[in-house]
């Protein structure tokens, strides 16, 4: 995963199609991983680290939107192992043309997260603000 830190403007969902950006503010706690996974219909889109957002084109229609916060357990056994906290999946009925913004903070000193939907103002505001997140699927054949 890179940070673009360039001016990004806020892009227009391609022809027949809605978009969805996934914003992340910052974990700082000690053991969670600053990174956030996020998915859509059962299938990781893509994710953030830090302070930052990244988008998908989606088709119109119902879609269970997720979110997935990595963090680090100590064993006696075996030392340091990452592990994943899920958030229940949010129902989204996306429209063709419409914009869709989420939130995802870290919540408590626990691994509770928050991913809530925010208005187009905010979501342009936080957009202008944060670098964007460029991932790739690790497991994608180059």
């Amino acid at each position: 995963m890179k940070l673009d830190n360039s001016r990004h403007s806020l892009a227009q969902p391609d022809s027949g199609k809605a978009l969805i950006y996934f914003i992340q503010e910052r974990v700082a706690v000690v053991g969670v991983a600053d990174s956030m996974l996020f998915g859509i219909d059962g299938t990781w889109v893509g994710a953030d680290r830090g302070n930052s957002y990244f988008s998908v084109s989606i088709n119109p229609g119902e879609h269970h939107i997720c979110a997935a916060l990595p963090y680090y357990r100590q064993t006696k056994s075996s030392g340091f192992h990452r592990e994943t906290k899920i958030v229940v999946p949010i129902q989204l009925d996306a429209k063709a043309g419409k914009t869709y913004f989420y939130l995802a903070q870290h919540v408590t000193a626990g691994y509770t997260l928050e991913v809530t939907p925010v208005s187009r103002d905010e979501g342009k505001y936080l957009i202008a603000s944060y670098p964007l997140s460029v991932s790739h699927n690790k497991h994608e054949k180059e």
